[in-house]
């Protein structure tokens, strides 16, 4: 009887597999640990940065803040975007420690969502920009406004701000490539609509600012 063949053979196998599974968990532990780590320092790295460029700031203006609290969600904007990086870079981990483990399809699929994500964050980029854009823009016509003595100056700055954060969630759903075709459709409508409502409240604030000046100039004649 061949022992070698009944038992040494077999059980060499059985140890060079279990040997080589152990490097691989070794492995993986490696990668998944120094991924963590990795991930949680561009975390604090990007939410600083994130907090020095006041997005903080820039969305208790918008109005993104109230959104935030509303929807019960207490973090800020910074460590939100933070942690979107944060999950990024996790995934990215977790696709090195799938290849390690020759699981071709779970591989794929992780590929396949990580190659979705600049598109997120793109999104996010666009709507964070477009929100600071909202509030500079109806600050600055607000101050127009109210120093051309247009009485319908808040009323425009709304509207103006408004706009803008709609044009910056339809930009950013587009980057998400969220029913485009729909979208396409809607914002002839929503920018036609805007002209509409700003030509009434300039009309309106133009026909106060007229009758102002007239009044002026008569009492100057009279004196």
């Amino acid at each position: 009887m061949d022992w070698r063949a009944i038992i040494i053979e077999p059980a060499s196998i059985i140890l060079d597999k279990t040997v080589g599974y152990a490097y691989k968990g070794i492995a993986i532990a490696v990668i998944l640990i120094v991924g963590w780590f990795v991930a949680k320092a561009v975390e604090k790295i990007v939410i600083r940065f994130l907090k020095i460029a006041q997005l903080d700031v820039a969305a208790d203006k918008a109005g993104v803040t109230k959104i935030l609290v509303k929807g019960e969600i207490k973090h800020t904007l910074s460590e939100l975007v933070g942690a979107l990086i944060y999950w990024i870079i996790i995934l990215i981990v977790a696709v090195a420690a799938v290849n390690a483990l020759n699981l071709t399809v779970a591989a794929a699929l992780l590929q396949q969502i990580i190659a979705y994500l600049p598109n997120v964050v793109a999104a996010i980029f666009v709507l964070a920009a477009g929100m600071f854009l909202a509030s500079f823009t109806a600050s600055a016509i607000n101050t127009v406004a109210i120093n051309s003595g247009i009485a319908q100056a808040s009323l425009l700055s709304k509207i103006a701000q408004s706009v803008i954060v709609v044009l910056a969630v339809i930009m950013a759903l587009e980057q998400l490539r969220i029913a485009t075709t729909i979208i396409n459709l809607i914002i002839p409508i929503l920018l036609a609509s805007a002209g509409l409502a700003l030509g009434l409240a300039f009309g309106l604030g133009g026909r106060d600012a007229a009758a102002k000046i007239i009044k002026e100039a008569l009492d100057k004649a009279r004196k």
